[in-house]
């Protein structure tokens, strides 16, 4: 059943409002509701829903109606970040510090070399791929970004622990625009936005609860027009903002009805556009449709 309420927009061109579709809990094959933290992934022709189920260390597989279907499991030690490329599947085996990468089916294909960071690599909690197929891990306890190429080697890293413009405090979610400009949410309250290089372009934000203002951002996604969407975490809320941070609205409050939010803390689109928000401390994922 389609909620009514609409959420405004403001000043932006070509859409004209966000609508409530539909929410679905995560439930296992012994028809368990997954009530801890989790991350989700759409699978290219979105007849598949992969979730992280870390405190069982699984996968769990959902059909295009949040049905269980199945679930998978490998030498997991508490999987988090996940993200699709190319028919594959990327999952951030936290605390043994591996990205590895399964077929669409669940099958391991092989083990990211992460080379000497071993000891680098503390808590994987986003990933994101740029146009070329690099990949940007968000290494959140350590405060730094990693990247692989296309083919999975270590290039480089970038960041550190500080306050300072290209510096994080326990950054979380990463998203890539169409131009490969990545935006990082910073646990300083802030969007820090750099060009694939790892070369830092401007930023946004500061702690409050006024539009524009961030208290604990979370995960970030991009849309096709890139507005860029931000799980503005303690605040209830969704914000979103065009490509350089100008505020365009928000939609959302604290509560436990449609559209409302106990704890916003991941957010991705499908192609279509949909918005998946997993609303943690409701224990659900609710999705949004852009109206045009």
């Amino acid at each position: 059943m389609i909620f009514s309420a609409y959420f405004n927009i403001y000043s932006q061109e070509k859409i004209k409002g966000v609508r409530y579709l539909s929410s679905f809990s995560v439930k296992d094959d012994s028809n368990s509701i997954l009530e801890s933290s989790y991350e989700i992934a759409i699978g290219p022709t979105e007849n598949k829903i992969f979730v992280t189920d870390s405190k069982n260390n699984r996968i769990i597989i959902l059909d295009k109606n949040y049905n269980y279907i199945d679930s998978f499991r490998h030498s997991f030690d508490f999987p988090y970040a996940i993200a699709i490329r190319d028919d594959n599947l990327y999952v951030g085996n936290t605390y043994k510090y591996f990205i590895d990468v399964f077929n669409k089916d669940g099958s391991f294909l092989r083990t990211l070399n992460t080379g000497s960071l071993k000891s680098h690599i503390a808590y994987i909690s986003s990933m994101a791929f740029t146009s070329d197929g690099s990949l940007f891990v968000v290494n959140s306890v350590r405060s730094f970004i990693d990247i692989f190429d296309k083919g999975g080697n270590y290039l480089f890293s970038f960041g550190g622990d500080g306050v300072a413009k290209g510096q994080f405090t326990e950054p979380y979610g990463v998203a890539v625009s169409s131009n490969d400009s990545i935006y990082i949410t910073d646990n300083n309250n802030r969007i820090q936005v750099f060009d694939k290089n790892g070369l830092f372009l401007f930023q946004w934000g500061r702690s409050g609860s006024r539009y524009g203002e961030f208290d604990t951002p979370r995960g970030i996604a991009i849309d096709k027009f890139d507005n860029i969407y931000v799980a503005d975490s303690i605040n209830s809320r969704i914000q979103v903002f065009d490509k350089g941070g100008k505020y365009v609205y928000s939609f959302g409050k604290r509560g436990t009805r449609n559209g409302e939010f106990g704890r916003p803390y991941f957010i991705t689109l499908d192609s279509n556009d949909r918005i998946y928000v997993v609303d943690e401390w409701n224990y659900r994922t609710q999705v949004f449709a852009l109206i045009y």
